[in-house]
Parts: structure tokens; C-alpha cells; sequence
């Protein structure tokens, strides 16, 4: 192994610096659990809200798992296997709640039961004066959330849905089996991995989820690392917190892997067949009401009472929302493509190396999807402070934390976040080219860097496009690491929105929020161009 280690060449030497980098951060937390915070700060959280932080995160995370699986798996199955009017329009628009970020669907749904709403509205158009609702309560924040996270398990369970064997079905039916016995005996047991996969998918967003909680005041770890990083000002005891966060995180993780190892199923090629779709029966039709309850109720409602606050707020637009949208879709742009590239560089160290252990060391670099952006905040914030002032005192400069005021520190926190939604979509790619072509290629002289360039990349298009569309979306909503580690003086649609909405000013921020949700619809409307939905 040692003799192998000696022979390892430039580019592998680049992968394990970028590994290095990347979970250097990570150190930090615990090298706070070892340590002590201040004991008055630390014992305080112990003794009064480290219970509510738990209890409120694990309720959330049941609640919401429960609500995804009727908002995203049922519907997944229906549109699969039945074929009806609008199945088609459904199959893409129950990916579109994925645009509206979880705080700005909070938002819009306090504001619509609100005197100043969109029902109060029409209500007094009846006659029926100062009704409202008070909707600020912790279930009606799981709602929320699972309106803005069921999509994730719906694309998911879709997919594997779609590539489902028909012969299963058919033997189920043939045993004389009904269509509710065969989704609960046969549909369910074989999608167990495809469920798994999603959940937890939706668990560490929500466990990354800032805007909505503190909007709705409900106490979770998310919260309280905000809370105890800038009101108390101490980063022991707010690292001390985000190392919970992330057992609870790497639990989860470990759970989701261990279930996908241990529930395998396999076709033959001669045996297995496309799951074809049946038309919908008359006794069935309430199947088309429950596919098209989460689409009206996590897209249309948000979106119209978005558009009502908009509409009174006109004199709110003016240059400076023009300069607001232009950094957003410059930042989100930027740090996309710095992404894709490191995933690229990696995806390639990962293909032509020889040195196996790096195979797998380009794997472990997809975990930080599973880490909360307030985790990576807290991690990446501190070196990079310090490394600032280290440069500046050996220099004998005066340029402050110019890492942080000039964006790298952000954007390298989004690397470490995002690396594993533009690392994964092209890995999946690569792996479906034969490596007999690299064989083929070295006949005729090339080398690993010319094989990539003139053969790899050309097959590569769709994933790529692919990837760096949902680094966009992603990166353009992205609300926890922005807040953080944003540069002086800067923002972005997101964190304007969520100051906005803060200051209850909840139609000037609208205008942001409408935004956002156009351009994710926008680039969802290609994406699906480009892989087919």
C-alpha cells in the first residue's frame, strides 16, 4: 500500500488537500465537546432549553415524516401506476413546492389566515368582518414544512417507482390479491429502500431548516446556535450545541445507509419490465383529488397570497431590488459553477486514479449534505477568521477578515454543503460510461486529463446541465450559511426576505420571495427538460 502511496501523482495529491480543507472545520466540534465552554452559558442551555431543543427537533422530525409520506409517497405510486387527466402536468408540477424555501411557505400561510390575508379578504366581501386565525403553533409549522419537503421524497419514490418490475403486480394479482392488499404487501415492502432514501432526505433539511422555526418560534438546535452565537456571543458553547445537531444527523445518515445495504432487490434483464400504467377506474377518482391536494395546497395557495402582497406593494420595487436580484443570481451562478468544477475535478481524480483508498475518500466528501448549514456555518466561520488575521499579522496588513468580506469563506461553506448534489448527479453519469473507452483511448496516446476533456465531458452534458440547475436552485434559497457568513453589507433574495419578513413587513417581502420562486420554477421548467421528468 505504502509503495502505492509513493507513485501518487499531482491530481491526487490536489484530492486529498480538498479533503483535508473540507473536514478540517469538522475538528472544531469536537474539539468543543472535549472542551469547556463558559460554565454559566453552557449550564443555562443544560438546565433550560437543551430538553425543549430535543424534544421539538424529534417532534418535528416524526411529524413531518408522517405528513411526507401521504403528501409525496401515495401520490408518487398513484401517478405511477394509474394513468388520468393531468397525470402528466402532475408528475412535474409536485416538484414545484421545491421552489418556495420553507420560510417564505411560513410566511404565506400565517399571512393568509391573517386579518390583512387573502381569506380575511374575501370573507369581508361577504359581510364577515375580523375573522383570522392563529396558525403560530408547532403543528401547523410540521404542515409547513412538510408542504416545502415532501417533493424530495416524491422525486425519489417517483423514480423508482417508474423502474418498478411489472411481474411482481402481476403475480400479486394472480395470488387474488386486491389493488390495497398489493400496495401493502408487495408496493411497500419493495420500496422500503426508495422511502428510506427520501426521508431522510427531507429530515436533514428540516434539520437545516432556520427561517421557518424562528418565524414560528418553536426552539430547535437551528435556533439555538443562532441564538447563543450572536446574543451571547459565545462559540464554544454554539459548537458545543451544533455537535448534537450532528449525531442526531450522522444517526440518521447511518440509518439511512444501513437500510439500503440490507434491503436489496434485483431483476434479471430477461425477467424485468417497465411497470405499465392502468387507467384510472370510476370507483377511484378521489386518487386525482389526493394527487392534486399537495400541489394546490404547497404551491398555488403560497403563491397566490405571495402575489396579493406584491400587488400592495408596487412602490416597493426600484433600484436597489434590480441590484438585490443581480447579486443573488450572480452569487448563486458563481458559486454553482466553483461547485460543479470541484465536482468535476473530483469525479475525474476518482475515475483514472489508481490509489483506491481515494475512490472512497471522494465518497466521504458527500457528507456534508447530511450536516445542517448552521453546523457548517459555526465550523467554517472560526478558521477562516482566524486565518484572516494570522495572514494580516505575518504580513503586517491591515486588510481586516478580507476572507470572509470578499465571499471565500461563503462560498467555500457551500462546497462543503452542496459538493454531494453536483458530485453525485455526475458520478451516477460517469459510472455508465464503460471504462473500456479509457482503455480505447490510451491505443491512440491519450492521456487521463485529454480522455476527460474529448470523450468524458462530451457524454457528460445532461448530467452536468443537471447538476448545476439544481446547484442553483439550492444555492439561490440557501438561508442558514448566508445569514452567517455573508460579507458586510450584503445580501441576497433570501436573507431579504427573512429580514423583511422579520420586521413584519410581509409584502415588501413579496417581491423578493416571488423571486425566488420564479426563478426555481424557471430552472425547474428546464430542468425537467433536461432529465425527463
Amino acid at each position: 500500500m505504502f509503495e502505492k502511496i509513493k507513485h501518487i501523482t499531482l491530481k491526487e495529491v490536489g484530492l486529498i488537500v480538498l479533503a483535508l480543507l473540507l473536514f478540517y472545520p469538522f475538528t472544531l466540534l469536537l474539539q468543543a465537546f472535549l472542551g469547556s465552554a463558559d460554565d454559566s452559558i453552557w449550564l443555562h442551555l443544560k438546565q433550560t432549553v437543551l430538553a425543549d431543543y430535543i424534544y421539538n427537533s424529534l417532534l418535528l422530525i416524526f411529524y413531518v415524516a408522517i405528513l411526507c409520506f401521504f403528501l409525496g409517497f401515495l401520490p408518487a405510486w398513484y401517478l405511477s401506476n394509474y394513468t388520468f387527466r393531468g397525470a402528466r402536468f402532475l408528475s412535474w408540477a409536485l416538484i414545484l413546492p421545491l421552489t418556495i424555501p420553507s420560510y417564505i411557505m411560513a410566511y404565506a400561510y400565517v399571512g393568509f389566515f391573517d386579518l390583512t390575508g387573502i381569506l380575511s379578504t374575501v370573507l369581508r366581501w361577504f359581510g364577515i368582518d375580523g375573522f383570522h386565525l392563529d396558525v403560530i403553533q408547532t403543528s401547523v409549522l410540521g404542515l409547513v414544512l412538510a408542504f416545502s419537503l415532501f417533493p424530495y421524497l416524491f422525486i425519489i419514490s417517483k423514480a423508482y417507482f417508474e423502474s418498478a418490475t411489472r411481474r411482481y403486480v402481476q403475480a400479486a394479482k394472480t395470488l387474488g390479491l386486491n389493488s390495497f392488499e398489493i400496495f401493502f404487501k408487495v408496493i411497500l415492502p419493495l420500496s422500503r429502500p426508495a422511502l428510506v432514501a427520501g426521508l431522510s432526505l427531507v429530515i436533514m433539511e428540516l434539520l437545516n431548516d432556520y427561517g421557518a422555526v424562528k418565524y414560528f418560534g418553536v426552539p430547535t438546535f437551528t435556533t439555538g446556535i443562532f441564538k447563543v452565537w450572536f446574543a451571547y456571543g459565545d462559540h464554544l458553547a454554539a459548537l458545543k450545541l451544533a455537535f448534537y445537531l450532528l449525531i442526531i444527523a450522522l444517526v440518521i445518515l447511518f440509518i439511512e445507509r444501513r437500510s439500503r445495504q440490507q434491503m436489496k432487490f434485483t431483476d434479471t434483464a430477461s425477467q424485468s419490465q417497465v411497470l405499465q400504467k392502468e387507467k384510472l377506474p370510476a370507483s377511484k377518482k378521489w386518487i386525482i383529488i389526493w394527487c392534486w391536494f399537495p400541489f394546490v395546497l404547497a404551491f398555488v395557495l403560497p403563491l397566490i397570497q405571495l402575489i396579493f402582497w406584491a400587488l400592495n406593494a408596487l412602490d416597493y420595487i426600484d433600484y436597489s431590488f434590480f441590484v438585490l436580484i443581480w447579486d443573488s443570481f450572480l452569487t448563486a451562478s458563481v458559486a454553482a459553477l466553483f461547485v460543479l468544477l470541484i465536482a468535476l475535478f473530483v469525479n475525474y481524480v476518482a475515475r483514472f486514479s489508481r490509489q483506491v483508498f481515494l475512490k472512497k475518500l471522494s465518497n466521504y466528501l458527500t457528507l456534508g449534505y447530511a450536516i445542517p448549514g448552521a453546523i457548517i456555518a459555526v465550523c467554517v466561520l472560526l478558521p477562516f477568521t482566524k486565518w484572516s488575521i494570522n495572514f494580516n499579522n505575518f504580513f503586517d496588513l491591515k486588510w481586516g477578515l478580507f476572507l470572509n468580506q470578499l465571499g471565500f469563506t461563503l462560498v467555500f461553506a457551500y462546497l462543503m454543503r452542496f459538493f454531494a448534489v453536483g458530485y453525485n448527479g455526475i458520478e451516477a453519469s460517469m459510472q455508465s460510461i464503460s471504462a473500456t473507452i479509457d482503455d480505447s483511448a490510451k491505443l491512440f496516446g491519450f492521456k487521463a486529463l485529454k480522455t476527460m476533456i474529448k470523450i468524458i465531458l462530451p457524454n457528460l452534458k445532461p448530467a452536468i446541465v443537471a447538476s448545476f440547475l439544481m446547484l442553483f436552485i439550492d444555492l439561490l434559497k440557501e438561508l442558514p450559511l448566508t445569514l452567517i457568513l455573508r460579507p458586510f453589507n450584503f445580501d441576497t433574495l433570501a436573507t431579504k426576505t427573512f429580514e423583511l419578513a422579520g420586521d413584519e413587513m410581509l409584502e415588501e417581502s413579496a417581491w423578493s420571495a416571488l423571486i425566488i420562486v420564479g426563478l426555481g420554477c424557471t430552472v425547474s421548467f428546464f430542468l425537467k427538460k433536461v432529465i425527463k421528468l
